[in-house]
């Protein structure tokens, strides 16, 4: 009798057909489980005693061959797990204790299932082992889910630690760093180690301020999901960078709050571009403005005060200045200068103080080289360079800038400040273009005046060539107003809206700025060629391939050009109206001869140098330009250069067979002798 059951309670005996009725309702129970079950007599290794029929199903061999090969079962487990399994088994039944393992069996047809196997020594009346029951279940579709999570896991580890340009953080609900990648060592300078267990408000500025807002953002992505953010954050050095933050709360599947995952990356550069964007446009904004003064003929001494100003705000500096020769007719290393327009320097200096020559300070230099003189931060030696106004005025840095009339320079442009300024290229350039629309207004200016030193015999050349810069004037106010001016105000709008643009537009808003700001700087220098053409700085030869070349392009059919002789340079301003007449010829070819061959010849003889534009057009009759009046505006104005430089100009041409312009300038004592006639 069972001690645990009272005295008084009479268990009844099984008769031999009860016992056979309960083994059968067992084994049905047995056999109607999805588990295999079994027994063994536990002996090393055990022998198998029983098997239930679901052993075909899940291995793929039937009962009775278990049965009958007792230690089948050892040879089914596979090779990589048999020897660790058999030893847990061995040990499990000398421990006399339970066993629990999961492992790997061949199929019939060598298939591989992982099983659980749980085998419990079965004990009879006096406590001792009579044999071991187990049951096999079938794990495979579990370790197949566990091996892809691993995988997962795995792919995910790699493609964290692989990412080195963003910085990857997990955090703990309190902002404590729990994981960190080798991004975010790049990054931060932190190695693991370092970071692990710190706070994230480590890497905010100092200051309370932003030690809060750190603590503010991880609350609202807990409370509200994914948030991100802009902000200042600092490397282990103590240098800053401007960073872009996404953090977003992991929550498990029963949606409690885990961590925060934190992505962070760099966005100076990005930044950087930006604010240089919105300078250049800030700068092109205010050439253009000068610009706009200078055709409204504001006048040379208004023009030159406001341009440095204007200098001084766009390029956020104390102090500018335009020094100019006190005698242009002097040799430019025994010049004066004057400071005669500027801003911030002290009362009653401008317009008055005179500088004496000195070769070798930084203004003269500038003066006589022609080149740029750009100091970022003024050393012991360099500040020796400096004038005493500069240094008495504390200045550090500054940039120093020829103003040229023509091809003589006659002053200098100074931006400068007492505080060191690493000059970017594209502030050079733009004081560059600065001095590029004084020095040509005044160029203008000054050719304005000496025509009105003429006298009445040429006023009707004076009328054309004033008809003429009207037209100029004209031309440049259109591309201000159609070009420079609404890409401007592109790049304007596209600039606002970088400050408000959503993740991933960034880059599309740059590129579309950039366009845009490359136009505007294209837009300029067509501006300054119209005032002055730079090609002319390479020679005639270069300007006039360069015209037949826009020529040929605009009219889709190529324009032959023919050289002859060695090139020579003439004097500017004839040059330049050269260059015009030439320009002007070509323009025609476009209007009233655009499908017909064309060519231009330049012959260079030891007296003279001969141009010849001639196409195979239309023609006309040249009687009749006279009483046309406006309709030939152009080739009255080519006449009307030609007469200003001592040069003849022939036109011929046949209705039918083309015109032929040909442009006689003469060369050095060709020309003293057409004088002295």
């Amino acid at each position: 009798m069972d001690e645990r059951v009272a005295p008084d309670v009479v268990i009844p005996e099984l008769g031999a057909t009860e016992a056979a009725a309960s083994e059968t309702r067992f084994r049905l129970l047995v056999e109607q489980s999805p588990l295999v079950v079994y027994t063994h007599d536990g002996s090393r290794p055990p022998a198998m005693t029983y098997v239930s029929p679901q052993v075909e199903q899940m291995l793929g061999i039937e009962a009775a061959r278990w049965l009958e090969q007792p230690f089948l079962w050892v040879t089914r487990i596979h090779p990589d797990d048999r020897e660790d399994v058999l030893a847990q088994i061995d040990e499990a039944c000398l421990e006399e204790r339970r066993f629990t393992g999961e492992y790997r069996y061949r199929t019939q047809e060598d298939h591989v299932v992982w099983v659980r196997d749980e085998a419990t020594p079965v004990r009879d009346d006096d406590g001792r082992v009579v044999y071991w029951q187990g049951a096999l279940s079938d794990i495979t579709d579990r370790k197949a889910t566990e091996e892809a999570f691993k995988q997962s896991e795995h792919r995910s580890r790699l493609m964290i630690e692989s990412v080195t340009d963003h910085a990857m953080v997990m955090l703990g609900p309190d902002g404590t760093i729990v994981s960190w990648n080798p991004g975010a060592e790049r990054l931060f300078g932190y190695t693991e180690a370092e970071a692990v267990g710190q706070n994230i408000s480590i890497f905010a500025p100092e200051g309370r301020r932003w030690r809060e807002d750190e603590t503010a953002d991880l609350a609202f992505a807990i409370e509200h999901g994914p948030a991100e953010g802009e902000g200042w954050r600092l490397r282990k050095d103590g240098s800053r960078f401007w960073a872009h933050f996404v953090t977003t709360p992991v929550r498990d599947e029963q949606g409690q709050l885990v961590g925060l995952a934190r992505v962070t990356r760099d966005l100076t550069e990005r930044r950087e571009s930006g604010r240089m964007i919105t300078q250049r446009a800030r700068q092109q904004a205010a050439v253009a403005e000068l610009g706009m003064r200078a055709l409204a003929h504001a006048g040379a001494e208004p023009l030159m005060d406001e341009a440095t100003h204007i200098v001084a705000r766009t390029l956020d500096l104390p102090l500018s200045a335009l020094f100019l020769v006190t005698d242009e007719s002097a040799p430019l290393e025994s010049a004066s200068l004057r400071l005669a327009y500027g801003t911030g320097w002290a009362s009653g200096l401008v317009g008055s103080l005179e500088i004496p020559p000195d070769p070798g300070s930084l203004l003269w230099y500038s003066l006589v080289d022609g080149s740029p003189v750009v100091v970022a931060e003024a050393a012991a030696q360099v500040r020796r360079s400096l004038p005493p106004l500069l240094t008495d005025h504390g200045v550090v840095a500054c940039a120093a800038l020829a103003l040229r009339v023509g091809a003589r320079p006659i002053g200098v442009l100074l931006a400068a400040s007492p505080r060191p300024i690493p000059f970017q290229d594209s502030e050079i350039y733009f004081l560059q273009e600065i001095t590029n629309v004084v020095g040509s207004f005044l160029e203008r200016t000054r050719a304005e005046e000496l025509l009105k030193t003429l006298d009445t015999d040429r006023s009707r050349l004076l009328g054309r060539v004033l008809t003429s810069q009207e037209e100029e004037r004209a031309h440049v106010s259109r591309e201000l107003h159609d070009d420079l001016a609404q890409t401007l105000a592109g790049i304007t709008l596209f600039a606002a809206s970088l400050a408000t643009s959503t993740a991933g537009k960034e880059k599309e808003t740059l590129e579309r700025i950039g366009e845009m700001a490359q136009d505007a700087a294209d837009a300029v220098r067509r501006l300054i060629g119209d005032l002055r053409p730079l090609e002319l700085e390479d020679g005639l030869a270069h300007a006039t391939e360069r015209l037949a070349d826009i020529a040929g392009s605009r009219r889709g059919i190529p324009i032959q050009v023919q050289f002859e002789g060695a090139p020579q340079r003439l004097p500017d301003e004839v040059e330049v109206a050269v260059y015009r007449i030439v320009q002007e010829g070509l323009n025609n070819i476009g209007k009233h001869a655009a499908l017909a061959r064309a060519a231009v010849a330049l012959r260079f003889h030891s007296r003279f140098v001969e141009i010849e534009i001639r196409d195979e057009g239309p023609g006309f009759e040249v009687d009749e330009i006279a009483s046309a009046g406006g309709e030939h505006v152009g080739i009255l104005g080519m006449h009307e250069r030609a007469t200003l430089i001592g040069a003849g100009l022939e036109l011929d041409s046949v209705p039918g067979r083309g015109t032929t312009v040909r442009l006689r300038v003469p060369i050095a004592a060709e020309a003293e002798e057409r004088q002295s006639a």
